[in-house]
């Protein structure tokens, strides 16, 4: 990952994603199963978040223009960027 898009702290707790990055926390978690893809992350920092369920193999693909028309932090849309695609 290039260096201005890592986290200061990544790791898993209890099936989630932990990110750190900017003085924000970001709680993630992604599932999926044939013809479905889902994503959710909320923020205890920010007390925001978002919950993205899609029918298709390339849900995936719309999770960073979701969490851009949502206003998601930017840092995080682009890590989401990398990592999934």
């Amino acid at each position: 990952m290039p260096q201005p898009l890592c986290p200061d702290d990544l790791g898993r707790g209890l099936s989630w994603s932990v990110i750190k990055a900017h003085n924000t926390v970001i709680l993630m978690h992604t599932g999926h199963d044939p013809g479905v893809y889902t994503f959710a992350y909320v923020s205890p920092t920010t007390k925001s978040g978002a919950v993205i369920l899609t029918n298709g193999e390339d849900g995936k693909k719309l999770v960073s223009g979701i969490l851009h028309d949502l206003d998601a932090p930017q840092w995080f849309v682009d890590i989401l960027a990398v990592m999934l695609h």
